[in-house]
């Protein structure tokens, strides 16, 4: 146990967004309408690309182009070894989830509801499309179908689509109870995610039915991390869960004090994850035994980034992006 700060590096606010990384560089947006490429060794900025408005989508990486929204509606790819705009899209919302890549095509959606699917080289729309309510959740595709969850603030049932990753078609729409949808991972070969109804649901890939749920009877805020057929996942009274999924039965639960938010990730035998005010956790994946806690101070979402096994990399609403090595 035990853990050094190797560096922290200071936006001008809080970073919110995925965090990538590639070639010994890491890439983050911020509230600072700003996005970042910054050196793994030392922590400097080696570029910065303004967008004049705040950024919380999670950017995707093809090859040396970063692709990510902000919530002036644009859509932006960027090259990575200068910070140069390749080119950007016009929509008519803010974009705030990751992205998903369908043979040469970028499929995203936005606020107003709008699905695109457009050329990566161009910008070229290959198709767009409108749900209902705001696109929240990232989009994951599966099978040359991409799944993803809308929910409006107004609603009290949240919507998961299945479209066809090809035209932009509805296969199928499911409502689902509680507004609130988690980013949907599949588990062999079902949909798995957890909604504002306190409970994790799976569902049929091909036609939306809902197989069965496991009842957790607390909100479920944080990421889904599966590791072969065991889930962990936070809540928002800050509980973190193992859950056995063939056996539909929770495993272990651990209590820490403060709301579980954040993106979860595997470090060896340890999960970590942030909670909203500010602490951030290594906790063994058998026991759910707190391993440590850093003490960042303000709340950690879905920055959270792990490159080569070693290096943990965590952005905070404290503005700063810290590189932490766990002892």
């Amino acid at each position: 146990m035990g853990y050094e700060i190797k560096w922290k590096f200071k936006a001008n606010d809080h970073l919110d967004s995925k965090i990538i990384s590639k070639n010994d560089l890491i890439f983050v947006g911020s509230y600072d309408e700003n996005f970042y490429c910054v050196d793994i060794s030392t922590g400097t900025c080696k570029w910065q690309y303004s967008v004049g408005a705040s950024i919380n989508s999670s950017p995707i990486l093809i090859e040396n182009n970063l692709f990510f929204g902000a919530n002036n509606g644009i859509f932006y790819n960027l090259n990575i070894n200068n910070g140069t705009k390749e080119w950007e899209f016009k929509t008519q919302g803010k974009i705030v989830s990751k992205p998903a890549i369908y043979n040469n095509n970028i499929v995203f959606g936005n606020y107003k509801g709008e699905i695109y699917s457009l050329n990566l080289i161009n910008a070229n729309i290959n198709w767009n499309f409108k749900v209902e309510n705001s696109v929240t959740s990232d989009l994951l595709l599966y099978n040359e179908k991409i799944y993803v969850g809308t929910f409006d603030e107004s609603e009290t049932n949240g919507i998961l689509y299945c479209i066809d990753a090809a035209n932009g078609s509805v296969i199928w729409r499911k409502a689902l109870k509680g507004k609130f949808i988690n980013n949907p991972i599949i588990f062999e070969n079902i949909i798995l995610l957890g909604t504002g109804n306190e409970e994790l649901i799976f569902i049929n890939c091909n036609d939306g039915d809902i197989l069965y749920n496991i009842q957790i009877k607390e909100l479920l805020t944080s990421s889904v991390k599966l590791i072969e057929n065991v889930a962990y996942v936070g809540s928002k009274e800050g509980v973190l869960y193992s859950i056995d999924l063939h056996k539909k039965e929770i495993i272990w639960s651990t209590k820490v004090n403060s709301s579980i938010g954040s993106h979860l990730e595997i470090l060896y035998d340890c999960i970590l994850f942030g909670t909203d005010n500010g602490d951030f956790y290594r906790t063994s994946i058998i026991t759910g035994e707190i391993k440590d806690c850093v003490k960042i101070g303000d709340t950690i979402t879905d920055a959270i980034e792990i490159v080569d096994n070693k290096y943990v990399f965590v952005g905070s609403w404290d503005s700063y992006l810290y590189l932490i090595l766990f002892k």
